[in-house]
């Protein structure tokens, strides 16, 4: 990936062959600079490194489905933080939304048999954690009651941990 920028977050691949890493570019141009970073996926048998996102957003938190068919991940804009889906293997689709609104939807975490997202949303004014069944239609349900961000499940699904409160 380079020495032009930092790697933010990763992700182990359901077989444990690579990682998919949120990488960032620092892009200096005459008026501005700006930060741009793209999923990528290293094989570590070796191998060229493979964008999986385009080279002009902004994306992270990059999550596999347990079974390793789809990745979760998040798009940032100007306006809002939402997470989309890139289905993956041969002939797959290019990256679709799953859950675009006006509103900031970060940290999706798969529970363990694929059925469910957990996710923080600002839609409330402040962040809360929901699940929403995959790849739904569905209802969403709040978990967190004051507050509450970066969910992640326990291994058995019996349990949802997030951190308490809302980040600043």
């Amino acid at each position: 990936l380079g020495n032009d920028g930092d790697t933010l977050e990763a992700t182990w691949t359901p077989d444990g062959a690579g990682v998919v890493v949120a990488a960032t570019t620092n892009r200096h141009e005459a008026a501005r600079a700006e930060v741009i970073s793209s999923l990528w996926h290293v094989r570590l048998a070796g191998g060229e490194p493979r964008r999986l996102t385009g080279d002009e957003g902004d994306y992270s938190s990059p999550e596999f489905t347990p079974d390793g068919k789809a990745l979760a991940f998040v798009e940032r804009t100007a306006n809002s933080e939402d997470i989309w889906m890139l289905p993956i293997g041969e002939g797959a689709a290019p990256p679709r939304p799953w859950l675009n609104t006006g509103f900031n939807e970060s940290h999706p975490d798969w529970s363990p048999d694929g059925r469910w997202i957990a996710y923080d949303s600002n839609e409330s004014g402040r962040s809360e954690v929901y699940v929403q069944p995959y790849p739904g239609p569905g209802p969403r349900y709040a978990v967190s009651r004051d507050g509450g961000s970066s969910p992640a499940w326990a291994r058995d699904g019996r349990e949802l941990f997030y951190l308490a409160g809302s980040p600043d």
